[in-house]
């Protein structure tokens, strides 16, 4: 006796033309399962308890499969849209978004349900031959020339210095794309690097980096992305969100107009957002070296009200430390924010203004980062010369000359970081200031080269 999925699949075939209905065998099932849509949630579970499956083939062989509806009760069945066999992960993800969930179909009424199930399904026949003719190796490789010349094309129609680098998708490259990319929100960026069907870096003056990926959906969208400058750190997602992945126009000229009006001044913002972040939690950690050290400092004195002892050395040489590590936050991120805040702001705000008793009071930032820089240098070529069991106790005393300049980076700090977010609107894209050019203060000495990545130890100060 036919079972009630046949009997429901054989009537709607009677009114799609063209059409056939097939009962899976058994032993079948764990192949469709690889064929049923990531997001099909439903569909799969209904799978996975039926007993038996259909599949119905459209006359472009487009497939969907029904089962018992969750109520089994013989009228309600789940019709959903399977994977096309010859199509790789890439692909699939793309038309993830595109394929329509599973839905209930009523038995009892198959005019109505396989109406429903045409107007439902009825683009699939088009996107998956689309997407079938683009992975073809010969379209596939005059697909690959193309969007070579287009990345080259928009690399020089961006302003000076911009380059592109075709990327391999089984690339070591392309797996660090996928962990620098720097996009708002949690689902877009992972669903971008599914769907690719290719991908080339950009890469810029001041270390930018972006990424251009074009799916392999029928459509073939172009998208651009930024991923994480090297001297951010993986942390700066968690100090600012990443600017918005860009969907990129088809013509190399208007995509460059794309990224210089839209993706390029947001990612500066970015940038500067987290920096500012990295330096307040600079700021504070001195801020609380310094509160530390006043809370305790008074019990380490003797009677007379001298300060001694070994606890005494120990608890400065943990002061001196903690200061040490948000000084070197402030040589690699400081001198950024002093330049920019120089490129978007006049003379004038220096005078006058909101600003100008905050951008008077950071001038301190640059003058201590110097001292640093000259201190760190000196205390640089001792530690090179110095056997390595006397490399702890030379930093606890770099450390504590630099202790005072510490403390003053914490005061003209939280000067710079007011100006610094208030002018945030004004990064990417700097208004023309009244009466003519910028005033450009002078930023202060980089750092020396390396400096965030020399970590000695500190040890007892009064063990010595």
């Amino acid at each position: 006796m036919p079972s009630d999925l046949s009997l429901f699949t054989a009537a709607l075939t009677e009114h799609l033309p063209g059409w056939t209905a097939t009962i899976i065998d058994p032993d079948q099932h764990d192949r469709l399962a690889d064929a049923i849509w990531e997001k099909d949630v439903d569909l799969r579970e209904a799978f996975t308890a039926a007993n038996e499956a259909a599949v119905l083939t459209t006359p472009a062989d487009t497939r969907l499969l029904a089962v018992d509806g969750p109520r089994d009760d013989g009228t309600t069945f789940l019709v959903g849209a399977l994977s096309p066999d010859a199509f790789p992960r890439n692909a699939r993800a793309s038309l993830n978004a595109s394929i329509p969930r599973a839905f209930a179909v009523n038995g009892s009424n198959p005019v109505l349900g396989a109406a429903r199930i045409r107007i439902m399904f009825s683009h699939l026949d088009e996107h998956f031959a689309l997407v079938a003719a683009a992975i073809e190796p010969e379209e596939a490789a005059r697909r690959d020339g193309a969007f070579t010349e287009y990345t080259q094309s928009l690399a020089a129609a961006l302003p000076t210095g911009w380059e592109a680098t075709p990327l391999d998708l089984h690339s070591q490259d392309w797996t660090i794309v996928h962990g620098l990319l720097w996009s708002s929100g949690h689902a877009v960026g992972p669903q971008l690097i599914r769907s690719a069907a290719r991908a080339a870096l950009l890469h810029g003056p001041d270390d930018r980096w972006l990424t251009v990926v074009q799916d392999v959906g029928p459509s073939a969208a172009l998208t651009a992305g930024a991923l994480i400058p090297s001297d951010l750190n993986a942390g700066a997602t968690d100090m600012a969100p990443g600017p918005a992945l860009l969907p990129l126009a088809q013509n190399a000229e208007a995509a460059a107009s794309q990224l210089r009006e839209r993706l390029l001044p947001a990612y500066e913002r970015g940038v500067w957002s987290a920096r500012i972040g990295h330096l307040d939690h600079a700021t504070v950690e001195i801020r609380q070296a310094l509160h530390s050290w006043d809370a305790v400092s008074d019990s380490y004195a003797d009677p007379s009200g001298m300060l001694e002892g070994e606890e005494w050395g120990e608890g400065q040489a943990l002061r001196d430390t903690r200061a040490w590590n948000g000084v070197q936050v402030y040589l690699q991120h400081a001198p950024a924010v002093l330049e920019g805040i120089a490129s978007v702001t006049s003379g004038t705000e220096y005078l006058t203004g909101g600003l100008s008793t905050d951008l008077r009071a950071m001038e301190g930032v640059a003058r201590h980062l110097s001292a640093v820089v000259a201190i760190h240098q000196e205390w640089q070529t001792r530690f090179s010369t110095a056997p390595a069991k006397e490399l702890p106790f030379l930093a606890d005393e770099r450390n504590a000359e630099i202790w005072h300049h510490a403390t003053e980076l914490e005061a003209a700090g939280d000067a710079m970081l007011r100006v610094a977010r208030k002018v945030t609107d004004r990064i990417g894209a700097p208004p023309d200031p009244p009466g003519g050019a910028v005033a450009r203060r002078p930023a202060p000495t980089p750092p020396p080269p390396g400096l965030a990545a020399v970590t000695i130890a500190s040890t007892r100060r009064a063990a010595r």
